[in-house]
């Protein structure tokens, strides 16, 4: 295994490192320390993603994004799980009584009718996209990102499953309406327990994200070691790191023989760089 740390901004580094030296012929994961204890909805996501869908390479987003919480996307949810479980009190009172609808239970008798006989049996992808439709909500941002999740399961029960029950790992969305198997995930280091994946990218690993400070304040450090070391060894065969100006102090503790170090955008002099195996370090 081999290990670089790169000093760049994370998503121009992705594409700087691995897409245009090294070429993106292998599946690898990009971990966010501005949001392993925060969820996705972060706002250093969405550069990542512009980027990958900028040089047209599939992602898929791991764990529970802030959209979930949106009116239309609960209320879409609520009525397919109301309509697949009708004794589910809870589901059903809110999809009744969706948030500033005066009608809701005219409308569920209507939507139900229509929907009833082939929520077992169309693809959720369809009945979600279709619901939009009848609600005059294409263009909803939330339910299109919704759709997009559902693309990844074959009926409308299991896609409320993994929901409901799914981990941080287990709960995700593609990034357009064909998965590829190859795709770049995003994800948290929480998220990142118990996966393993050929090339892993860590970045911001940075003074005040890791460890976390808050108020100029640190946190628990040896939890945030573990977190990082959790990161690290989900790389089995490359792990790229990227830093700034202020790196993490945990990226001193790794053995100065063990990585590969570079500016990436700028011109690299020939002392800054020291090629050796990440093995030395985890053994």
């Amino acid at each position: 295994m081999s290990c670089n740390i790169c000093r760049s901004p994370m998503a121009e580094a992705i594409f700087n490192c691995l897409v245009k030296e090294r070429g993106i012929s292998k599946k690898f994961c990009a971990f966010s320390a501005a949001v392993s204890r925060e969820e996705i909805g972060n706002p250093i996501y969405p550069p990542a993603q512009r980027k990958l869908r900028r040089e047209g390479i599939p992602y898929v987003v791991a764990g529970r994004e802030d959209f979930l919480a949106q009116d239309n996307v609960r209320s879409a949810l609520y009525f397919f799980e109301a309509l697949l479980h009708p004794g589910n009190a809870f589901a059903m009172e809110r999809a009744l009584h969706p948030p500033g609808e005066e009608n809701g239970a005219e409308t569920f008798a209507l939507l139900a009718k229509k929907y009833g006989k082939k929520v077992r049996s169309q693809k959720p992808i369809r009945l979600l996209e279709e619901w939009a439709k009848d609600r005059r909500l294409e263009e909803d941002e939330g339910l299109r990102k919704l759709a997009d999740m559902a693309v990844l399961f074959p009926d409308m029960e299991a896609f409320l499953d993994n929901l409901v029950f799914g981990t941080e790992g287990e709960i995700r969305r593609n990034s357009g309406r064909k998965f590829s198997p190859d795709a770049v995930t995003l994800m948290t280091f929480h998220g990142s327990k118990g996966l393993e994946f050929p090339t892993v990218f860590l970045h911001g690993i940075r003074r005040g994200l890791v460890p976390l400070e808050l108020a100029g304040k640190e946190g628990d450090v040896e939890e945030e070691r573990r977190l990082f070391y959790v990161g690290m060894t989900r790389a089995k065969e490359e792990l790229i790191l990227t830093t700034s100006k202020m790196p993490s102090a945990f990226l001193a503790e790794i053995d100065g023989e063990c990585v590969e170090r570079e500016a990436v955008g700028k011109e690299r002099r020939e002392d800054e760089a020291v090629q050796l195996s990440l093995f030395d370090f985890l053994t």
